[in-house]
């Protein structure tokens, strides 16, 4: 996990965002699953729900912060 911001992103965002781009010109696929991670929470204390953080949340490190934004990424 200690991994630096321009590393995190390119991997996390932009591999989410390429897949995504070429999912799309693939025309006899019916559906695309992300299958996101813990990580995605950041710092959050307590019960997490099974559902999409649309506010933006503190992070541990820049690994967290890159899944969360490839989950937004994904979702938009």
């Amino acid at each position: 996990f200690n991994v630096d911001q321009a590393t995190a992103t390119a991997v996390n965002v932009d591999g989410s965002r390429k897949l995504l781009r070429f999912a799309s010109s693939c025309s006899s696929l019916e559906r695309y699953v992300l299958v996101s991670s813990i990580y995605a929470s950041g710092l959050t204390v307590g019960s997490i729900e099974e559902q999409r953080f649309r506010e933006h949340r503190e992070f541990a490190n820049e690994y967290e912060r890159s899944k969360w934004q490839a989950e937004a990424a994904t979702l938009e």
